[in-house]
């Protein structure tokens, strides 16, 4: 039985991916940094972890607690439509973090295993404002860009050990 991780599971995409897996018997972990939400959808999910991304403990709390993963859905994520000149510098922290950085971290902390495992998905939500830009998103755009970026070469970094990674 397969491991499938889900990020950003008490959103709508995040909580459909999260379903569709279990609905075809794997067993599925999932995370949000809504608690409340999260309580709505637990029991649906073998385990929930509340678990805000933009905080590197806290993604090291969730990878000790779950080393073990074949299928990596790096879902969570936020948009921010702004002029550049209205983005604050929080903005830029906040959106490069729960965009970019931890779906790096996760991925780096959970390949060791799918290495050893020599099995292993990794799927990375993106946008086509990453591809192709979008006026009054260009932090948006940036970091879903270099997602893009991430997931090309990590992919052929991992492909002969029976990884595949895909956006």
């Amino acid at each position: 039985m397969r491991n499938v991780l889900v990020t950003g599971a008490t959103g709508d995409i995040g909580y459909s991916i999260a379903k569709h897996f279990k609905d075809k018997g794997y067993n599925v972990f999932v995370t949000g940094r809504n608690k409340e939400k999260l309580s709505k959808i637990q029991q649906d999910f073998d385990l929930s972890f509340c678990c805000d991304l933009t905080k590197s403990n806290e993604i090291d709390n969730l990878v000790k607690s779950i080393r073990d993963v074949d299928i990596l859905i790096n879902n969570a994520g936020e948009y921010l439509w702004a002029p550049i000149e209205k983005v604050s510098r929080v903005n830029v922290e906040e959106l490069t973090k729960i965009n970019f950085i931890a779906p790096y971290l996760l991925t780096s902390a959970l390949i060791p295993n799918m290495k050893k495992n020599h099995f292993g998905r990794i799927i990375n939500i993106g946008s086509i404002s990453g591809a192709v830009g979008e006026a009054n998103a260009t932090l948006y755009s940036a970091t879903k860009s270099a997602l893009i970026g991430m997931t090309k070469s990590l992919a052929l970094e991992v492909a002969e050990n029976n990884i595949t990674v895909n956006i």
